[in-house]
């Protein structure tokens, strides 16, 4: 049987970690839609924050959906801009 105290102490030994990928993940969804409000269209300026998404993205979650987000919007560029 598995000893409740275990399991407790490793979600607290987690949490820092849960807390850090929620706000970061909060803070990229803020800049994606500031980023299509505005037009910004500096792929290295963007990719500086949307690429903290891949340290803890998971298939079919919402943070794969907002990397999708993201590649629908820099596919509305312009080939010969970009």
């Amino acid at each position: 049987m598995e000893d409740p105290k275990i399991s407790k102490e490793l979600i607290e030994a987690f949490r820092p970690i849960m807390e850090m990928n929620n706000a970061q993940f909060r803070q990229v969804k803020t800049m994606l839609a500031g980023f299509v409000a505005t037009q910004e269209r500096d792929l290295d300026y963007m990719d500086g924050y949307m690429d903290t998404l891949f340290n803890f993205m998971d298939p079919l979650s919402d943070t794969e959906m907002l990397i999708r987000q993201y590649y629908n919007h820099i596919a509305t560029f312009d080939p010969k801009e970009a």
